[in-house]
């Protein structure tokens, strides 16, 4: 069935292929397809289709189909990932009947916790527990594991030893592989006569990121193709083990047809108990299963003390002067940072083995700084509660009796009600006042992370009554506070909530400062009648904003190149329930933004496929009309304090 939204490329041999868009408002054998073809220049009336329009698919002079076949595929409950699944058609008239170019395996799984399933040709052996009991009365001819004794020549006896047989040494089965890349296909019923990579695996995730669902049906899109000898199917489970299925003998994937491969339980051994990491006498509490945060700051007694303050990666501490002239890695002569920048390749203290980081200087053992995407597993209200208390001051002196801050309470299974306080111990900086700011009201913690689009800027958690979140636009000479860490969160935690998978948004508002660029705000709603404008609610949609500089429009961009600095920030909204998707301005890591605007139509074009630098995936796309924001006054406002503006347009 076509589904809503679905939008196929339309186009003449060896020209350009134009998007065209389902006007469906329901799943439907047969769809209505709408959109501008290109001009014909191929001298032939053939009109060619092809599922899904991706940039790259085409056809060329020859009529001949390239396509991407995507080894990576997102499962999706009772049916496939539209991405991935290819079909081709061609015609001479406005009537396209679509051919399957792949096959699907059809399965279902077991167990509850499979987060991965990896196909990989060739089966795997999976010994017995025990030699299998052999049946004295069975028949050994019929037998064709048993050998019958060769006949005796008369003369020779019992007592003759018999002449060693040479070793012979097995030549390994070769697996086979599955045909992958770039795939040029032919016909209208379609076949592969290329392919650019010879695949040894198709992984297929779970669901949204999430573990797949027992008792439901799921398919992996396979090239057809003759495996013979056998195919094995890897589970990973949420818990970081891993099952066999193995099948064995020939198995052929044929074109157009659903194989069911029937439940797939696997084999799973749980791994090994990791080894206690080196406390070193240090106090600590154990806040998710394998990852512990020491009771103090570094350089405190106590929890409720601050500590020490540091630069990043400076190990000396800091007391009442923190800037450019006294941080370790800053020449001032050449006006430039001199280790853990962009240049020299190193952007984490885990880059030169924590040598820099005050947490494994004076606490010794395997403490550490906590890596960025750590502290945002902290904010994550799923399993952590934040419950503030005020700092305590003295009525005449108006020093500070008790120091406040955030009690962080576990609720991760095996971990439950463990916590740790983390004090509001304020900043270090060279400021009018000089010395410490901030005492009693914000804490500063930093991560092991520095941000790689700006030398100077280091990741950290911030904190105060109203608010806490990881963020990275904090200059790295500054002295803060330094909590440690030891060992790590399963990845189970570590990315679950992390993903924004929206295909497609709803609908987009769009601000055009000319010769600046542009300000878009996309919702997975419809967009407000009177401007998104919030005060102290949580918006009811996930949004997505982003600021792009006017030059760098363009059809297709490298995220890695071209998104990295202050000015590409995205902003994550949240769901109902608060919580976030990513927590403030996240920078892109890898990945394609693909994005076209009209505005003298109205009409924006956008696709992204990505992931930030502190590990959220995003997955969403856009095409239509977009609300012009100077047509009205449009903020988004955090809760506190109400005259702060956090997205803006005006």
């Amino acid at each position: 069935l076509w589904s809503v939204g679905d939008k196929i490329l339309v186009g003449w041999a060896g020209g350009k292929m134009a998007p065209f868009s389902s006007k469906e408002t329901e799943p439907t054998e047969t769809a209505r397809f709408t959109g501008l073809l290109y001009t014909n220049n191929s001298g032939d009336d053939t009109l060619y289709g092809i599922y899904p329009a991706e940039e790259g698919n085409a056809v060329e002079k020859d009529g001949s189909y390239t396509l991407k076949f995507h080894a990576e595929q997102n499962a999706v409950a009772g049916s496939y990932d539209p991405e991935a699944f290819l079909a081709v058609a061609q015609t001479t008239d406005k009537s396209l009947a679509f051919y399957n170019v792949l096959g699907l395996l059809k399965f279902q799984v077991a167990a509850e916790n499979v987060r991965k399933i990896t196909l990989k040709p060739g089966a795997t052996a999976v010994e017995p527990e025990d030699d299998p009991e052999v049946d004295p009365e069975e028949d050994e001819e019929d037998d064709p594991m048993i050998t019958p004794p060769e006949h005796i020549e008369e003369g020779e006896g019992e007592d003759e030893e018999e002449p060693e047989e040479p070793e012979v040494i097995a030549e390994p089965v070769d697996p086979g592989f599955i045909p992958g890349g770039i795939l040029t296909v032919e016909g209208k019923t379609p076949e592969i006569k290329e392919y650019s990579e010879e695949l040894d695996a198709i992984v297929l995730k779970g669901p949204g990121g999430k573990n797949f669902a027992p008792e439901t049906d799921y398919y992996m899109a396979v090239p057809p193709c003759v495996l013979e000898n056998g195919v094995t199917f890897e589970l990973l489970y949420s818990d970081g083990s891993k099952g066999i299925v193995s099948l064995e003998g020939s198995k052929e994937v044929e074109r157009s047809k659903i194989h069911d491969v029937g439940v797939l339980e696997g084999n799973a051994e749980p791994e090994p108990e990791p080894e206690e990491p080196d406390f070193n006498g240090v106090e600590y509490v154990e806040m998710a299963p394998g990852l512990f945060f020491a009771t103090c700051n570094v350089g405190a007694e106590s929890p409720e003390e601050a500590g020490n303050y540091y630069a990043w990666a400076d190990p000396n501490p800091k007391t009442d002067d923190a800037d450019y002239d006294n941080y370790l890695y800053y020449d001032m002569d050449e006006d430039s940072i001199t280790k853990y920048n962009s240049e020299d390749g190193m952007t984490c203290l885990a880059d030169a083995d924590y040598e820099d980081d005050p947490a494994r200087l004076v606490l010794g053992g395997d403490w550490r700084t906590p890596r960025y995407f750590e502290w945002d597993f902290l904010c994550d209200s799923e399993y952590f509660e934040w419950v503030w208390t005020d700092t305590e001051y003295d009525e005449e002196t108006g020093e500070v009796i008790s120091l406040g801050g955030y009690t962080v309470i576990s609720h991760v299974e095996g971990c439950e009600g463990n916590s740790i306080f983390l004090p509001a111990a304020g900043v270090v900086w060279e400021d009018y006042s000089g010395g410490l700011n901030h005492y009693g009201e914000y804490g500063y913690y930093w991560s092991a992370d520095m941000d790689e689009g700006y030398d100077e800027y280091g990741y950290l958690l911030f904190l105060y009554e109203y608010s806490h979140y990881s963020d990275n636009d904090y200059w790295r000479f500054y002295g803060r506070s330094v909590r440690g860490v030891c060992g790590e969160a399963v990845k189970e935690y570590e990315t679950e909530g992390s993903d924004i998978s929206v295909t497609p948004f709803q609908s987009v508002g769009l601000y055009h400062s000319e010769g600046e660029g542009y300000s878009m705000l996309f919702l997975d709603s419809e967009w407000p009648e009177d401007g998104l404008y919030y005060y102290n609610d949580e918006p009811e949609c996930l949004w997505l904003g982003m600021d792009i500089p006017e030059d760098v429009i363009s059809p297709e961009l490298d995220l890695t190149t071209n998104l990295n600095g202050s000015y590409w920030t995205f902003y994550m909204g949240w769901k109902n329930g608060g919580k976030y998707f990513c927590s403030g301005p996240s920078y892109f890591n890898s990945g394609t933004l693909k994005i076209t605007i009209d505005e003298e139509e109205g009409t924006i074009t956008m696709t992204i496929e990505a992931e930030t630098i502190d590990g959220c995936t995003v997955n969403c796309s856009y095409s239509g009309p977009f609300i012009n924001c100077s047509d009205f006054p449009c903020s988004y406002n955090w809760p506190y304090p109400d005259d702060y503006k956090y997205w803006e347009f005006i």
